[in-house]
This record gives C-alpha cells, structure tokens and sequence, in this order.
C-alpha cells in the first residue's frame, strides 16, 4: 500500500549538557507503572506480560499514560504487527493530537487517530517528541496491541548519509575476503589453521521491517586487551570524525551476546543482546581511519549505518594484526624511555624492563 511520504521535524529541545537515555524492555516479571529517570509510563487496562512483550486482554482498553519530566524523544517498539485496521491515538491532557514518524523511515508520519497508511512490522516502532511537565496517553484501538519496548531520549538525532540493509543483498552461503559495496568482510586470514566457510551467509529472517540477515557464525577473536579483530568481522574505511549504527540479535535463543565496535585499538562500544532486534550505536573520533563490527559469538545483523565514510581498503595477509610480542626498549632503566615494537612503532614507555600498552604486555629484548 502506498505510504504517507510527509517530513517531520521532530522538537528541538534545550539540551542539558549530557544526553539522556532511557530504556524499557518487556518481560514476564515487568509491573506497571515503569518508573525511568525522566519519565514514567502507567500501563491503563488489563495488560498480561509476555517474555518479550505486554498484551491487553481488552480489545481498545490498554493505554499507557507518559509523564516526563525532561523533553525528549519517546520511541515505542511493537512486540506485534500493527495492520492498517488499527488507529494510532497519542494525546496530551488537552487533548491535542500528536504527530508520530516512523522508526525505520522518517519519511513516514501517522497522525494522531489515524490508520496507518502501511501496516508497521513487528519490531518496528514510532518516535513522538514529547515536553517536559505534561502528561501523554497513547494506545492503539481496532484489536489487541502488544507493547514490546520504549526509550526516552534527549539525544540529537544522527544523520547517516551511508547504509549496508543486507535485506537489499542477494542470498549467499558466505563471504571470504573481499570488500563488496565499499564493504569490508573478511572470514580468516590466509594463513589461519583452519578456514572458515560460513561467515556471511545471507538469508530469510523477519525482524522489523528487514527481511534478511547477515550472519557472523562465530566470534571476532581481537588480540586480547585490544579492539583488533582477527576472524569473523565487518570493516570500513572513514574519512575522519564518524557515527556508527549496527540493527542486530543474538544468533542464540537463550545466550545474550554482545555486537562490539572498534577503530582497531580501542573499543569505542560493546552491546549486548537477545533475540530482540538492537541497536549498537558507537562515535569514532579522530583522523582517517577504519572501523571494525564484529561480535562475542554468533550474531545476525540486518543493518549497517554510518557517516563520514571512506574507500574501503582491501585487507590481507599484508595487514594482519600481531600482538607486538618483541618490543625492544632503549634504555630499561629509563622509565620515560619510549618503546618500539618489532616493526620500529612506539608502542608506549618503559616501565622495569616490561611495558603494559592497551591490555597487551611487550616484552623487552
């Protein structure tokens, strides 16, 4: 059906010097109401809480009533489909309708009472802009509804200018070492013991609104103390200063694992997740450079968004990482003297005759 392709801007608020964010997520021991930091939410109504969602068991009778207490954003994540038999209601306690955009396209608005013009998937959501002080109650009427999650924040809201939706890939059984789309992936390096086939794969999966997902099969294995991955990870170049957005799940029912972004030292985020689709968010700051996505164990990943980016290079055989085991020093006795590595970097300053950089110990020749 065709969708309603109008622009919003969302408020523009008065920051506080540090961004808030807060975060609710659905689950069997969940009550109402859900005090947050800035905002409290009270579910109305006969609600049952699911695993990964709450259910009313009134048809048109669950509401939820927001009371902020800062302005902000307020995203509601759908644990259920909602068709296009379904209002949407958001108002303030004058009653005055609020306009909602949607959270995989802010091109797409849903007025207040208002059927939406495409149904919204599981997973998907809507974002309202919401003042400090007043009280909001939304619900959706035609059928049950199911709440699954809602984040509450004041931060600035991005502009990627770049996207990898890998619902938008043809189908593979993996991918070795190569960059396709100015993307990245690389299984295993030549010279590893053993290879690895499966990295990669693409196929069917239904989260959101993305209908695809890239598997990692497996863990990033970094140098340990570092954020150097050597197996299983995603890459690209970036001119400089850059925002990082990864949509993923744990590729395990009932093991969270964790979706962590470097620049190729240092981690710049690690997050965690079930099979609820998540977002990893990270900020790279610094010159020209290249990022690296890769994960604990196992995980899917629908989504990639960034900005700033740059000519992904290839890497090889040529690039791979080393530990730094080797470091020579100029004088042990000098706790200020510099050290160098086997390939002539300084890796950081002498300490005893042992130097300890970013978790990884350099030995002293």
């Amino acid at each position: 059906m065709k969708k309603l392709f109008t622009l919003i801007a969302l408020a523009a608020f008065a920051f506080n010097a540090y961004a808030f964010t807060d975060e609710w997520r659905c689950s069997t021991e969940a009550s109402s109401p859900i005090v947050l930091e800035h905002i409290t939410a009270t579910l109305q109504g006969a609600w049952e809480f699911k695993k990964d969602y709450a259910v009313g068991t009134d048809e048109d009778g669950q509401t939820v009533v927001f009371t902020p207490t800062a302005s902000g954003n307020l995203t509601i994540i759908f644990g259920g489909a909602v068709a296009t038999s379904k209002k949407l209601h958001m108002q303030d306690a004058d009653e005055n309708g609020l306009t909602a955009t949607l959270v995989s396209d802010h091109s797409v608005t849903i007025d207040d009472n208002t059927n939406p013009a495409a149904e919204i998937a599981s997973g998907d959501g809507v974002i309202y802009a919401l003042q400090a002080g007043k009280t909001y109650t939304f619900f959706a009427s035609g059928t049950k509804w199911r709440l699954a999650s809602f984040k509450y924040s004041d931060e600035a809201e991005i502009v990627y200018d770049t996207e990898w939706n890998f619902s938008r890939w043809a189908d593979s059984n993996g991918f070795s070492n190569q960059v396709k789309d100015n993307l990245g992936l690389l299984a295993s390096y030549k010279d590893a013991t053993s290879a690895i086939n499966n990295f990669g794969k693409i196929n069917a999966s239904k989260k959101g609104s993305y209908t695809k997902r890239f598997q990692t099969s497996g863990g990033g294995s970094p140098l340990e103390g570092t954020g150097t991955p050597t197996q299983r990870f995603i890459y690209f170049n970036v001119k400089g200063n850059a925002n990082i957005s990864v949509e993923f799940v744990s590729g395990s029912s009932d093991e969270n694992r964790a979706l962590i972004i470097s620049d190729g030292t240092n981690v710049l985020s690690t997050t965690s997740a079930d099979t609820n689709l998540t977002e990893a968010k990270a900020t790279y700051t610094g010159g020209a450079g290249v990022i690296y996505i890769y994960a604990s164990n196992g995980v899917n990943i629908y989504d990639i968004k960034a900005n700033n980016v740059g000519t992904t290079v290839l890497l090889d055989d040529s690039t791979k990482p080393t530990s730094g085991i080797g470091a020579i020093t100029v004088d042990q006795n000098n706790a200020n003297a510099p050290v160098y590595n086997v390939a002539g970097q300084k890796v950081g300053q002498n300490y005893k005759g042992v130097v300890i950089k970013n978790g990884v110990k350099f030995v002293n020749k």
